[in-house]
Formats: structure tokens, sequence, C-alpha cells
């Protein structure tokens, strides 16, 4: 089982992978994205719900390959990264510590 600790350094490697892809020139920072979360592994996830959110960005980082990825693309990886984030906050919100 994943411990609110794990679970926090994962909300804290989507953050960076967030970072990375925000600057102008994103395909630079996605090799680095793709490293960093090649780290988090979907057994990780809390839920069923988070663990298919991760498979369709595990998906998203196959479909973009290693070539150049179009803005649009980026942008929608970013935004499945935030809701990832998010969702797991929402999760660890309802942990009594």
């Amino acid at each position: 089982m994943t411990t609110p600790a794990d679970l926090e350094r994962i909300t804290s490697k989507l953050d960076q992978a967030y970072a990375m892809i925000a600057f102008p020139e994103p395909d630079t920072g996605l090799a680095g994205v793709r490293l960093l979360l090649s780290q988090i592994r979907r057994d990780d996830m809390p839920t069923r719900a988070t663990r298919a959110q991760w498979s369709h960005i595990e998906e998203t980082m196959l479909r973009l390959g290693t070539g150049a990825a179009a803005p649009v693309e980026i942008r929608g990886l970013r935004e499945e990264i935030h809701h990832m984030r998010e969702a797991i906050i929402l999760y660890l919100s309802h942990i009594p510590y």
C-alpha cells in the first residue's frame, strides 16, 4: 500500500513535471518529464480512478513518442498531470492523520 508520504512525493514529482513543460520551449522538457514520471507506477495510485488517470497519462506520453510534440499535445499532457495531482491531493485530504 502506498503511504501518505509516498503520495506526497508523487505530487511533488507531478509538480516538477508540470513545471518542466511549462517553459516556452516545452519539447526540451518532455524528455525530462518522461524520465521523472517513469519513476511512478500505476500501482502507486491510491484508487481505481487515479490508476485509470495514471494509465491515461502513460498512454499520452507513449503517443507523444520521442519526437517533437505539438503545443496542443503538450498542453493536454500538462492538464492531465495537473488533474492527477489534484486527485491525489483530494485523496490525501480525506485521510485522517
